[in-house]
């Protein structure tokens, strides 16, 4: 990444003590692929024409030394088979892609990488703001490798609530990874992940066709106390307010109420008799992607009726809503049952395509106009 900026106002910016950054040459078979590689091309000056540099902008790409592979490729969908790769890096590029898009870019390095592989990751910690008013922070970088000192900085949006080495590591494990180092410098971190050597069978390298995309495959695991715990305290106030966007409820009102719905429906928790909580994981990673919970009813036993369902915001759009429904219908079939039926509020357009997609149709239609 370079250090190219649309101009900010002053008043905005806060400047970061320079950190010095030492990168000594590490050992790598075959190619290697380095995210966000344009700009200074950091890792590219050290490995040269063994790595190939991603980077979503061609200028940027353009900027870096020769010698590397360069492809503009966004890091949220590599166009490369499983297990190519050895080693991934990323230096100081994380810091600059979205947080929604994080852990969909670290499922795709644990996907490209081979089993045994490592991610070699540098980047930024940043402190809690220390103004609402100070959003941008300017990180000074002094890069030190074995023939070169690279001088540069790096501005990028401030997290508000800031962000430490615990972030990126519960990330890496959330998606898979093992941690094999962690090393804090001052404002810097730098992680090896390693993709555990029996999680995937080796492909055969090379890019992989525009639009082709292997089938999620899911499982269905009982929720943990742990995660029910993390799952009410965030499933009842989205819940009311749901109910008040609705116009059901009044904003005074929602969070009690919602709070009453839960508590009759799961009195016992995740060990009510007749709800099915369950943490949505993918089956090759290892890692959880959403939650779904299903309940039978008293007042219709032929039936299954989704409660809730949420696919985490990292992992939408790949798959896994269509992949998790499919595994309830095998659950729900194992009960003997016949039928599933849930509702969705009507301003939830994503989640009405997909359930239509799936096969399910409106039985009652409920309908308002507001005077």
């Amino acid at each position: 990444m370079s250090d190219h900026h649309t101009p900010i106002a002053e008043e905005r910016i806060v400047e970061l003590e320079r950190q010095v950054v030492v990168i000594d040459d590490f050992a790598a078979a075959g190619p290697i692929l380095d995210i966000g590689g344009g700009g200074e091309g950091v890792v590219g000056r050290l490995k040269g024409r063994q790595v190939v540099a991603i980077d979503r902008n061609e200028g940027e790409l353009a900027e870096a030394p020769a010698g590397p592979l360069k492809i503009v490729m966004d890091a949220t969908d590599l166009r490369f088979l499983d297990s190519t790769f050895a080693v991934v890096t990323s230096f100081f590029t994380l810091m600059y892609i979205k947080v929604t898009d994080h852990a969909r870019v670290f499922g795709e390095v644990h996907r490209v990488l081979a089993p045994g592989g490592r991610f070699l990751v540098w980047d930024g910690l940043f402190p809690p703001r220390v103004a609402p008013e100070k959003d941008v922070a300017v990180l000074p970088l002094t890069v030190r490798l074995p023939d070169v000192e690279i001088n540069t900085g790096y501005g990028v949006r401030w997290p508000e609530k800031g962000r430490d080495s615990d972030y990126y590591v519960e990330l890496a494990r959330h998606v898979g990874f093992e941690v094999s180092a962690r090393q804090e410098h001052g404002q810097t971190v730098f992680l090896e992940l390693r993709k555990p050597a029996g999680s995937a069978e080796a492909g055969t390298t090379g890019l992989l066709p525009p639009g082709e995309r292997k089938a999620r495959q899911v499982r269905l695991v009982t929720m943990a106390e742990v995660d029910f715990g993390r799952y009410l305290a965030a499933a009842i106030p989205e819940y009311a307010q749901e109910h008040v966007r609705a116009g059901n409820w009044d904003a005074a009102e929602a969070p009690e109420n919602a709070a009453k719905a839960f508590h009759s429906l799961l009195p016992d928790g995740v060990a009510t008799e007749n709800q099915y909580l369950y943490s949505i994981e993918d089956e090759e990673r290892a890692a959880v992607v959403g939650m779904i919970w299903f309940g039978v009813f008293s007042h219709n036993r032929s039936r299954a009726f989704i409660c809730d369902f949420a696919i985490d915001e990292a992992f939408r759009g790949q798959g896994y809503g269509t992949a998790a429904l499919r595994a309830v219908e095998e659950k729900v079939r194992d009960l003997g049952l016949g039928r599933i039926a849930l509702h969705v509020f009507g301003h939830n357009r994503v989640a009405r395509a997909l359930y239509e997609k799936m096969g399910y149709h409106v039985t009652d239609l409920d309908m308002a106009k507001e005077l």
